[in-house]
């Protein structure tokens, strides 16, 4: 294999593939829900704001820690991984807008997708996913009247009411912990 600047090697696709969505894409997705709703229009911006930067940090670090546990990533590594990300958010050299990274809050609020496949790989390992429950909890805040989704799945909240649509978007039954434990968070 000749060497491609920037290309990593892994011997664990699913691994590497499940480090992506549950470090990255939960942190990118998580400063777009907080920053969405304190206005920014960038993810730059929202990156820098300390408010958002301590939640998504925390959520991230729970995120992180079940990787890590799952597939044997190596403390050092997988913590240099978070936080690499987490300051690239902040460049304002690569602006993104929070709209985009938002949209189709269904499709993301899926089981096995950013934010609420950490929260129940968490779970499952015993560890209560506190700030990713609240960014959980949050997202179902957002009100975007560009995106169908967004519209959809305020129409089913209306309607439904949350631990049904938790439930049945999310794939975590109303009387399960983590139900509960995201309907209770502070958002």
């Amino acid at each position: 294999m000749p060497h491609l600047e920037g290309m990593t090697l892994s011997e664990d696709q699913t691994a590497a593939l499940e480090r992506k969505l549950y470090i990255k894409n939960t942190g990118h997705m998580s400063i777009g829900i907080l920053g969405y709703l304190k206005g920014y229009k960038l993810m730059d911006q929202a990156a820098r704001d300390p408010e958002i930067f301590q939640l998504v940090d925390a959520a991230t670090r729970e995120s992180a820690q079940a990787v890590m546990t799952k597939h044997g990533f190596p403390a050092e590594e997988i913590e240099k991984y978070r936080t690499d990300f987490l300051e690239q958010m902040k460049s304002p050299f690569l602006p993104d807008d929070i709209k985009r990274v938002i949209r189709e809050p269904i499709r993301k609020l899926e089981r096995e997708e950013r934010l609420i496949g950490p929260a129940v790989l968490c779970y499952e390992q015993g560890r209560p996913p506190i700030a990713l429950a609240r960014i959980i909890r949050v997202a179902f805040n957002i009100i975007n009247s560009d995106d169908p989704q967004s519209l959809d799945l305020q129409a089913r909240l209306a309607a439904e009411g949350l631990e049904s649509v938790i439930e049945s978007v999310c794939g975590i039954p109303g009387k399960h912990s983590l139900n509960k434990l995201i309907r209770n968070s502070n958002s």
